[in-house]
């Protein structure tokens, strides 16, 4: 997955329709025997709907963020803010930081507790609530896990995360 070189803006358009009310992305032409003018853009390949131009695959928020904005900075990512990553609608995206971007997360399929960061730490019989801040990480101990799912909420208000932060899928 190439980053940093997608192709450029005038060449996008030439190539793409993006509807900002639905967040999709149109062909403008036939651009291989499968794909007709029209036809929507992209696939789902892990997470994320991909587009391939000129045999390169890119990300299609990306190449939307190109096409509307420009160019994406260096170490900036493009956060779908409800956690969906196939709802490519404008008001949906945003451009953030890497550490802000963590502070957008889904909560982990393999969490027993039901909140991202708040687990039962079995060497000490106690719940154990956790969180990553500015390259700092804290833990609190508590023995019910009410009290440590209300630390780290309140460690997430402190911190700025984002109020989708934690979701289910």
């Amino acid at each position: 997955m190439d980053y940093s070189s997608l192709p450029d803006s005038e060449y996008l358009h030439s190539l793409f329709r993006y509807d900002a009310s639905t967040g999709k992305l149109f062909w403008k032409y036939g651009a291989a025997r499968r794909i007709k003018a029209g036809d929507e853009a992209g696939w789902k390949s892990s997470k994320y709907l991909q587009v391939t131009i000129q045999g390169t695959h890119y990300y299609v928020h990306r190449v939307i963020w190109k096409m509307v904005v420009g160019a994406i900075p260096i170490n900036m990512q493009v956060d779908h803010i409800d956690g969906d990553t196939t709802n490519n609608k404008w008001d949906n995206l945003r451009l953030v930081d890497q550490m802000t971007n963590m502070k957008n997360q889904t909560i982990p399929i393999n969490n027993v507790s039901g909140v991202i960061g708040v687990s039962f730490h079995s060497a000490s019989g106690l719940w154990q609530a956790k969180i990553g801040h500015n390259g700092k990480k804290e833990n609190s101990y508590h023995k019910c896990k009410d009290a440590a799912i209300l630390w780290r909420k309140q460690k997430e208000l402190e911190y700025g995360f984002h109020a989708c932060h934690g979701r289910t899928k």
